[in-house]
């Protein structure tokens, strides 16, 4: 759930961007409104973290580890800046990767979400990722941090209108 909120947030920020580089996405194609996409985004918000709650104390961490970084790539503009555009993008993923991982140790014996939550309780449930674990996690994020700026060769029309330094733009 907190992929779509994190995919919706930032759809719903960017609209004139979009209309330039990805014309067919939903806000652009007027298939959905500005409002729309935002209450949506927000009651993903509200759903994911109340489940995330459910489910351990370190999935409710990255969940809301999560929400806080889409907060503040979208909402507080710090995706218009070449740094803080990648190390936000790096905590997002940090946190779906840490919540990810961490269900997947839970119970191992539960297939399935409905019924992950059905017997969601402590017994079984493990809060501590190992050591093979976290190297993943942080390997992955420096993985994010050097390289996500790649996804902004596409968009450079778009992000020129909306003034932000990406690196295609910082350096053509």
């Amino acid at each position: 759930l907190h992929q779509l909120m994190a995919g919706i947030s930032g759809q719903s920020r960017s609209r004139e961007e979009d209309l330039l580089n990805k014309p067919w996405r939903p806000l652009p194609a007027c298939r959905i409104t500005e409002r729309q996409a935002i209450a949506l985004r927000w009651v993903f918000v509200v759903i994911g973290l109340g489940i995330s709650v459910l489910l351990g104390h370190v999935v409710a961490v990255a969940s809301l580890g999560l929400v806080i970084a889409t907060i503040a790539h979208n909402d507080l503009g710090y995706s218009c800046n070449l740094v803080h555009k990648n190390v936000w993008n790096a905590v997002g993923y940090i946190a779906m990767e840490l919540g990810t991982t961490a269900l997947m140790g839970t119970r191992a014996n539960v297939f399935s979400t409905r019924e992950m939550l059905i017997q969601a309780s402590p017994v079984g449930r493990s809060d501590q990722l190992d050591s093979i674990s976290m190297t993943a996690i942080y390997t992955s994020a420096i993985l994010v941090l050097t390289t996500v700026q790649s996804q902004d060769f596409a968009d450079v029309d778009g992000d020129k209108k909306l003034g932000r330094i990406t690196f295609p733009i910082y350096t053509p």
